[in-house]
């Protein structure tokens, strides 16, 4: 009997110590090294600081203060947050930031600038024949809403009725519609668009070779414009124009730039490169180069010779592949080969499905432009479909008039 105890009695502890042993350890898996990265959170300039070491668990890093200059327009910097929305938790300079199995992201925080500082809207009757600018007296704060006025004073030029406002006097930049809500971060000057005076640019399509074509309207041909001239030995993914030069692109973010339609590439920046994944739109909001990957992460250049800077490598457009990006003057617009519209209002934020039901087509959607009041599709033979609205149909334009023996790869509009 009393050997059978001290089997039972064994046999119980070992169960126990078997028990104790399958409990997982604390602290994550064993070696596990943890990073935290910083972001500009919106920023209009300077660059986030990088730290480059990794951290085990329970360990902690020292908090970098601005050392990048981060500036964003009518704000001030008030150092890290562990959310983008500044609701998480505050992190000053020279702070510890203790990791708990994770990699951690500090958001830049920024304070809207005191209320003393105050903008105005200014209306400009942009070569009107008759009627009269209205007249908006009040100073508002920056990051405020205004609401837009209206052509109360009967404005009209030459016959051609007034439509809408717009930030730039040929029709290409920021729409602007009368009786409509809109933020203010700076003075701002609109000017009247007229029937007849929108859009007033015209369409330049690009293929991988950086051979140029343009058409002046959207059902007119394509017009041969420079055949002689190529990008090189990389391909040409993307063309911006930047209200000076035509600025190209390859896959991995190498620059070079064209003065002129008929003028050579040359080249701007080959060692500055996108990274691990290949760039495949890029907008000129500006200020700045806003380069995006196929799944919708963004970095930024600030100008054509600086280093590209991570922005927002956590927010993916989906399970569909961006192709084409536009700026629209307030947010930027993502299609994919589909015609599918996704949006975001700013580098850091979300994507947001806008349309996921109006489709292209048969044909793939290979680039997009923003002429100042639609958004006008290309497929790589160069025909066009275009939609008056994030959420309206895709309208055949021209399914006649091909881009020729090689494909469209992507186009401007200025």
């Amino acid at each position: 009997m009393k050997h059978f105890l001290l089997f039972l009695f064994s046999f119980i502890l070992l169960i126990a110590c078997k028990k104790e042993d399958d409990k997982p350890s604390p602290g994550g898996a064993a070696g596990a090294k943890y990073a935290v990265t910083y972001s500009g959170n919106g920023n209009t300039g300077g660059v986030a600081p990088t730290d480059g070491n990794t951290y085990e668990n329970g360990s902690s890093a020292v908090v970098l203060g601005n050392v990048g200059n981060l500036v964003k327009t009518n704000y001030s910097f008030q150092g890290w947050n562990s959310k983008a929305d500044g609701t998480g938790t505050n992190y000053a300079a020279g702070s510890k930031l203790t990791f708990n199995q994770s990699n951690v992201t500090l958001y830049a925080k920024w304070l809207l600038n005191s209320a003393s500082t105050k903008f105005q809207v200014t209306y400009l009757g942009n070569g009107n024949s008759s009627g009269t600018v209205p007249v908006d007296n009040n100073s508002y704060a920056p990051g405020t809403s205004f609401t837009v006025k209206s052509n109360t004073g009967g404005l009209s030029q030459n016959g051609n009725a007034f439509l809408s406002w717009n930030t730039s006097p040929n029709g290409n930049g920021q729409t602007y519609s009368p009786g409509t809500q809109a933020s203010i971060q700076s003075n701002l000057s609109l000017y009247a668009i007229y029937s007849a005076s929108t859009p007033s640019g015209r369409y330049f399509g690009f293929n991988t070779s950086g051979q140029v074509k343009r058409k002046s309207t959207l059902t007119s041909s394509w017009i041969d414009e420079d055949l002689s001239s190529t990008f090189g030995s990389s391909s040409l993914v993307t063309v911006v124009w930047n209200g000076s030069q035509y600025i190209g692109f390859n896959s991995s973010g190498q620059v070079k730039r064209k003065s002129t339609l008929t003028s050579s590439w040359i080249s701007e920046d080959l060692s500055n490169t996108f990274g691990t994944s290949s760039l495949v739109a890029v907008v000129w909001n500006g200020s700045q180069y806003i380069g995006f990957n196929s799944s919708g992460q963004v970095k930024r250049k600030s100008t054509l010779t600086s280093v590209w800077v991570n922005e927002d490598l956590s927010s993916s457009f989906g399970t569909s592949s961006i192709v084409s990006v536009v700026w629209n003057g307030s947010q930027y617009i993502g299609f994919n080969s589909s015609g599918q519209v996704k949006r975001k209002s700013t580098l850091t934020s979300s994507w947001i499905s806008e349309d996921l039901s109006n489709t292209f087509g048969t044909s793939s959607l290979v680039a997009v432009v923003w002429n100042g009041s639609q958004y006008i599709g290309f497929n790589s033979s160069g025909q066009v479909k275009r939609k008056s609205s994030l959420t309206a149909s895709w309208i055949s334009e021209d399914l006649n008039n091909s881009f020729g023996s090689s494909s469209l790869k992507c186009a401007t509009y200025h």
